[in-house]
């Protein structure tokens, strides 16, 4: 299988450009991990045929996976799977940039999904995750002048039973082609309403 990136990425600086697309949720979806429980999934698709997909493989403890956007190469991701990226990355500035990284101020803030958004409009935030001392399991870079980054997943401590990641079938009407696996709880995107999220299309060869 290959990696692939699609999906809800937010890749404009501005909030107002932030894209609103979303995950369906069929039967045939696994979206209840409250943390990283394991990476072994059993998916049955339309026709009623079952299979279990081990993504353990994908689960890299001493590197991390770097996709190029082939429609703007400015930008770049770096995810693993079922898991956090590496710490090592994140102790030079050449893997990843300082606008990655904690600021120095309002930590919590500028890179964290919201967990609680307004009694009277879920597009409004009033709760954010305490991301000090986190790595996320996903982010965006933007190479270009001004250097950008957004967290687009990460685990969440402070609930309980949140869901971390989702996984569906890539054809829902055919069990062997693969599956999507979508990593949750990225930074909030204002202008949609939601927090950011990296879809990974892990793609089974014929």
């Amino acid at each position: 299988c290959y990696c692939g990136w699609d999906g809800d990425d937010c890749r404009n600086q501005i909030d107002e450009q932030c894209d609103s697309a979303s995950s369906s949720n069929t039967n045939n979806n696994i979206n209840n991990h409250d943390r990283y429980d394991g990476c072994i999934f059993e998916l049955t698709d339309s026709q009623g045929m079952t299979a279990e997909y081990d993504l353990t493989y994908f689960n890299l403890d001493d590197d991390a996976f770097i996709v190029v956007d082939s429609y703007s190469p400015s930008y770049e991701y770096m995810f693993n799977i079922c898991g956090g990226i590496n710490t090592q990355f994140w102790t030079d500035d050449i893997s990843i940039p300082q606008a990655c990284k904690h600021p120095a101020t309002d930590p919590s803030r500028n890179y964290a999904p919201c967990i609680k958004t307004h009694s009277d409009s879920s597009s409004v935030c009033d709760q954010y995750e305490d991301t000090t001392g986190e790595v996320p399991s996903a982010i965006q870079i933007n190479w270009d002048n001004n250097i950008g980054c957004y967290w687009l997943g990460m685990e969440v401590s402070s609930i309980d039973n949140l869901p971390q990641y989702s996984i569906e079938l890539l054809n829902p009407d055919d069990v062997s082609k693969g599956v999507v696996f979508t990593i949750l709880n990225g930074q909030w995107c204002a202008s949609v309403g939601r927090n950011r999220e990296l879809r990974v299309k892990l793609e089974c060869p014929d």
